[in-house]
């Protein structure tokens, strides 16, 4: 008998083997995103925080060794479970964001050395910093869930100075 077609078994192994090859490259894909999506950075910083953390009155994120080590405090109770490594590679300086944008120097964290200290409150508002990190800006604000990227702070202050001016001259 001559053979020109493919037969019904043949067919439905060409179909589970594509099936399988889809479901295995999706799967990683989808793994991949997860883990991608999961990983908290600075720049997701408040949003990843407040989607995978619950508290009542106060979310407080302090860095220890130069930032490499982040301990999550919900509502004063603190747990080696909440514990986020490798936020910062090397210690960040953090300034105020007021008229002065003066350095913050924070206190002790039992003996070690606080580099870094980020706090939400029940309202979902931030604290207002300035972290320079790896030669980038970061300006958290108050409401907003991303922080502004600048290249340098003379940028942020001149920027700053220029909107104050304008809400001078409206007035």
């Amino acid at each position: 008998m001559n053979k020109k077609a493919f037969t019904f078994i043949e067919l439905i192994l060409v179909i589970i083997l594509s099936l399988g090859i889809y479901a295995i490259y999706f799967a990683n894909f989808n793994l991949y995103s997860e883990k991608q999506k999961s990983e908290i950075t600075l720049l997701n910083l408040k949003e990843s925080l407040l989607e995978k953390y619950k508290f009542e009155n106060t979310l407080k994120l302090k860095c220890i060794e130069n930032g490499a080590k982040c301990y999550v405090i919900l509502d004063d109770d603190i747990s080696e479970k909440r514990i986020i490594n490798g936020l910062f590679k090397n210690k960040p300086d953090v300034y105020n964001y007021g008229k002065d944008m003066n350095k913050i120097e924070f206190e002790n964290f039992d003996i070690y050395e606080v580099s870094f200290e980020y706090s939400i409150d029940k309202y979902n508002m931030a604290d207002e910093l300035v972290v320079v990190s790896d030669k980038i800006v970061y300006l958290f604000t108050r409401i907003t869930q991303k922080p502004l990227l600048y290249e340098s702070l003379i940028q942020l202050r001149e920027l700053r100075e220029n909107k104050m001016e304008e809400v001078r001259d409206a007035f």
